[in-house]
C-alpha cells in the first residue's frame, strides 16, 4: 500500500487549526484523514520551526544561497556555450585550414582569427 502524501499548505492549514484549538486532534483527524500522531509532528514541526522565520541571518542566508544557486545555474549555461562554439570553431577551423593546406598557403594567425570571426557573426553557426 502507498503512502499518502499531503502538500505543504494542506499541512499548514492543519497546523492552524490545531493552534486554535476550537476542535481536538481526533475531530480534525477524522474530518481530514490525517492520523492523529502526523497531526501531532506537524504541530510539534512548526512550533519548533517558527522561531527561524523571524531570524534575519536565516532569511539572508536563504537569500544568498538562492542567488549563489542561480549564478551555478547561469554558469553552466555559459560553459555550456562557450563548449559548443569552440568545437564548432575547431570543425571549421580544420576544414579552412585543410582547404588551405591544399593550395600549399599556410594560414597566420590574424587569417584564423579573422575566419573564426567572418564565421561566427555571418550566421553560418547555424548550419552546426
Amino acid at each position: 500500500m502507498k503512502r499518502k502524501s499531503y502538500s505543504k499548505d494542506f499541512k499548514a492549514k492543519i497546523v492552524l487549526e490545531i493552534l486554535r484549538e476550537e476542535m481536538t486532534l481526533n475531530e480534525l483527524s477524522s474530518r481530514y484523514g490525517a492520523h492523529v500522531n502526523l497531526l501531532r509532528k506537524w504541530k510539534k514541526t512548526a512550533l519548533e520551526q517558527l522561531p527561524q522565520l523571524f531570524d534575519r541571518r536565516q532569511n539572508e542566508q536563504s537569500r544568498m544561497q538562492a542567488a549563489y544557486e542561480e549564478k551555478i545555474e547561469r554558469l553552466y549555461g555559459e560553459v555550456g556555450r562557450l563548449t559548443t562554439e569552440l568545437s564548432w570553431l575547431k570543425k571549421n577551423l580544420a576544414s579552412m585550414m585543410s582547404r588551405e593546406g591544399r593550395k600549399g598557403k599556410s594560414l597566420s594567425p590574424d587569417e584564423i582569427t579573422y575566419i573564426a570571426r567572418f564565421s561566427m557573426s555571418s550566421g553560418a553557426r547555424a548550419a552546426y
